[in-house]
């Protein structure tokens, strides 16, 4: 396993979707490569937020675009009545974030990893496991995944539409 340094990246809006209902993924473009692993996370600062929250400038956002999109950074998150949530939302095209990361590592999995893998996954928690899953499907993978999601219902499912197709 390979060691990826943290550092921070400052990095731009570049789209903002709703994706479900209640449920926003917001692509960052970053200032430099950002080389990471499957399975990484990073922390959203939101510099001069204007919105009061408790809780802060910054929140953790698992990675959810594949590991061969070096420079940009996709995370997604439910809507909620945090201020940190209403900020980050509200940010248009071109404003900036800083990114702080990457952390976490793909420690359990690599390329020689061999057998079944069972993922288990509620909500917004798939987010978790969206690179792993793209990353082997771009590299045409014959590594065997089964997982298991479930959601209120299927329209504030995210991804729902791109699992179904992964389906075999």
């Amino acid at each position: 396993m390979n060691s990826i340094p943290q550092k921070k990246f400052i990095a731009s809006v570049v789209l903002t979707e709703h994706i479900a209902i209640g449920v926003v993924q917001i692509t960052f473009k970053v200032s430099e490569p950002f080389p990471r692993d499957p399975w990484s996370y990073v922390w959203v600062e939101i510099p001069d937020m204007k919105t009061h929250d408790p809780r802060g400038n910054r929140r953790a956002f698992s990675i959810v675009n594949a590991i061969n999109s070096a420079d940009t950074i996709t995370v997604v998150a439910r809507i909620s009545d945090s201020g940190y949530k209403q900020h980050l939302f509200a940010l248009k095209n071109g404003d900036n974030v800083i990114i702080h990361g990457p952390f976490g590592s793909s420690y359990i999995f690599d390329d020689h990893t061999q057998g079944l893998t069972v993922m288990i996954a509620g909500g917004i928690g798939i987010a978790a496991f969206l690179p792993y899953i793209r990353t082997l499907t771009q590299k045409k993978s014959s590594h065997k995944m089964v997982l298991v999601y479930t959601n209120k219902n299927p329209q504030s499912t995210p991804y729902l539409h791109e699992l179904n197709d992964l389906k075999t």
